[in-house]
């Protein structure tokens, strides 16, 4: 017994059979390691598995919320469309734009029809409508929460979830913000009183000539033209002053001196001026409050001086009638133009280098600039050595016109531009010659499929033109103008020429640039506008048939004929006994022999002013200025109601003349 123990003993202390068990370990250990990598082989094949599975999930729930945002803008842009045409059937309505500007009412009709589509309702988004823009599977939920801001309308919470055949499901919840869309627009204000707060209607022409006095005409006006001859000066204060024609500012006024034209629209008197054309001879002028001009502004005569502060609005767009098309022109050698107090320049034309011949079609030859000095025509002449037949431009000749054509190496210059010859023909001074400019036409051309338009093509062929001969082009600036740009706002149709002062008060020049939108709707709104102030004086249409201007609207020239005998003129008195009005069958003379209280004249003819004047001057034919006329609205009122034997003075008026109501609106 004692041997077997001893047996077992040795055996257990022994080596026999470890090798064994050694490799039994770590055959154990290696399995263990190997089951580890597999699974975790296996876990991150299922992790790709599921992430390639999210993403797809992802991609899908994404694309089905771009799709919710594409179908959003389509409803905000329908809501963008309708609230534009809703601004331009009723921007001329003064109940549609009183306290408030045509940009806010434009943002609160978008606001308006965005809220009023078929995604809203009660206030909250519909789930239902954004699922029906989704065009797979995915669901969609949301929390219904709107925020309406002024920057724009929030749809809160937006969720798109998607669940494919696996199981696997994936959700994506975001904002979607629609924000508030810009309206490009000029703002042109106007507000125009009743005809007792004007100082005077002249339906042919108002004519300064105060000699070195200074006239003032305060309150609203009408004049079919306006000349200055006097070396005073003509200021209009307060109100709107509307000229259908051309103004016209002389009176050899030398630089530095007093303007001979003064817009006075500072501080609260808010001046605006409406005309058609105006033209500076050697004189000066200021313009400081809102001007708008359907044509040019002319700096015709030499030692000229214009000022412009406040807002400068051009809107004549016309690509084919240089009359209505709005630019600054310097024709003047010596002049000065100051636009510095500029806060807005609106130039919606450019300017034209016209037919100076007096027989014979005229033609008007378009110019790629807004802002344009006389020197700058010779870049629109075509060089000589494009032409075939003209040895010079401007050619000189005897007897009929000579054949001249663009040669080979012209079109390769001039195509890409559009341009055609449009031959310009003159007498020759003092000759019996003749001359003939040879300019450049630009018309449509097509790129790339594209169609540039002339306009583009001419803007283009002088920013060509600048770069390459900028330095003549400076020298013809500073041979006619000292030009001062302005720091506001500027848009133009064409090119304008910008000064640049350094911090050593050195002036160097730029081009400017050209604006790159549209003044098709502000300029058709405008000359609108214009239209209606220079048959009716208010800026909308009030009756049906309206005549050519505000004084056939508003005198009843039929009852003055019948009732008051030709060169004859009735006084109307009022319940004290003292002449108010006076209505003349022909002239009137306004002078010291006049009645004190006088504070109507309404007259077929001439009025003359040779005293200060308070009340309303209403002449078929010329208002000649030697006195200041100021509207006095409270007394005109009541001299209305002033008798003659059988007749009252309100019955020579007709239109709502009567009326002290006020236009007001704005133009976009």
């Amino acid at each position: 017994m004692r041997k077997k123990f001893q047996t077992v003993r040795e055996a257990l202390l022994g080596n026999s059979g470890s090798g064994l068990v050694l490799v039994l370990v770590c055959m154990l250990c290696v399995s263990i390691l190997g089951v580890m990598v597999m699974y975790l082989s296996y876990t991150g094949l299922m992790l790709k598995a599921t992430e390639r599975q999210s993403k797809t999930n992802f991609y899908d729930a994404s694309t089905a919320l771009d799709e919710i945002r594409a179908g959003i803008q389509k409803t905000a842009s329908d809501s963008i469309a309708a609230a534009y045409k809703t601004m331009l059937v009723n921007y001329s309505y003064a109940d549609y734009t009183r306290n408030t500007t045509m940009e806010q009412k434009f943002k609160g009709e978008f606001s308006s029809n965005m809220l009023g589509s078929n995604l809203f309702y009660n206030g909250q988004y519909k789930t239902d409508a954004l699922k029906d823009f989704v065009s797979g599977p995915a669901q969609v939920t949301g929390s219904g929460t709107v925020s309406s801001t002024v920057d724009g309308i929030i749809l809160k919470g937006v969720t798109v979830s998607c669940t494919d055949t696996k199981g696997y499901t994936t959700t994506v919840t975001s904002d979607i913000s629609v924000g508030m869309p810009e309206f490009s627009y000029v703002v042109s204000n106007y507000s125009i009183s009743g005809l007792p707060s004007f100082a005077l209607i002249a339906k042919n022409a108002l004519m300064e000539s105060g000699g070195v006095s200074a006239l003032t005409i305060s309150g609203s006006a009408y004049a079919g033209n306006i000349t200055t001859t006097g070396t005073g000066a003509l200021n209009i204060t307060g109100g709107t002053m509307v000229c259908k024609g051309l103004i016209s500012i002389d009176g050899g006024a030398m630089p530095g001196s007093p303007a001979r034209f003064v817009l006075d629209g500072g501080g609260s008197s808010g001046a605006a001026l409406w005309a058609n054309r105006i033209k500076i001879g050697s004189s000066s002028a200021l313009f400081r409050g809102t001007t708008y001009v359907q044509d040019d502004l002319d700096l015709s005569g030499s030692q000229t001086a214009a000022t412009l502060a406040g807002s400068y609005y051009g809107f004549g767009n016309s690509l084919t009638d240089s009359t209505k098309s709005s630019a600054i022109l310097v024709n003047g050698a010596e002049t000065m133009l100051d636009m510095s107090g500029l806060t807005r320049l609106m130039l919606a034309g450019h300017s034209f280098i016209t037919n100076p011949s007096s027989s014979g079609t005229t033609t008007d030859v378009l110019m790629g600039e807004s802002v344009s000095v006389r020197g700058n025509q010779r870049a629109y002449l075509v060089p000589t050595d494009y032409l075939d037949g003209a040895g010079s431009n401007p050619l000189i000749f005897d007897g009929a016109s000579p054949s001249v054509t663009l040669n080979a190496r012209g079109h390769t210059a001039l195509d890409q531009y559009g341009v055609e010859l449009n031959p310009i023909y003159a007498n020759y001074p003092g000759t019996a010659q003749h001359v003939a400019y040879y300019f450049m036409r630009f018309h449509d051309t097509t790129m790339d499929g594209k169609t540039v338009t002339a306009e583009q093509n001419a803007n283009s062929f002088f920013r060509s033109y600048f770069d390459s001969h900028a330095e003549a082009i400076l020298n013809y600036l500073k041979e006619y103008t000292t030009l001062t740009s302005g720091t506001g706002i500027s848009q133009s149709a064409g090119y304008t020429i910008k000064s640049i002062r350094d911090a050593g008060n050195n002036v160097s020049y730029t081009l400017g640039s050209v604006y790159s939108g549209s003044f098709e709707t502000s300029s058709k709104q405008m000359t609108s506008t214009f239209g209606q102030l220079t048959t009716t004086l208010f800026a909308r249409k009030t009756g049906n048939a309206v005549p050519d201007n505000p004084y056939a609207y508003f005198v009843n020239e039929k009852k003055i004929k019948e009732s008051v005998p030709v060169g004859s003129s009735m006084p109307f008195l009022n319940s004290a006994g003292d002449t108010v009005g006076i209505v003349s069958n022909g002239t009137y003379t306004i002078d010291g022999y006049s009645p004190e209280r006088l504070c109507i004249v309404i007259a077929e003819g001439d009025v003359t002013v040779d005293r200060e004047f308070h009340g309303i001057i209403i002449s078929g034919g010329n208002i000649i200025l030697h006195g200041s006329v100021s509207a006095e609205e409270t007394n005109v009122t009541a001299a209305l109601s002033s008798t003659a034997e059988q007749h009252k003075l309100s019955d020579f008026l007709q239109n709502g003349a009567t009326s002290t109501s006020t236009a007001t609106g704005q133009s976009n």
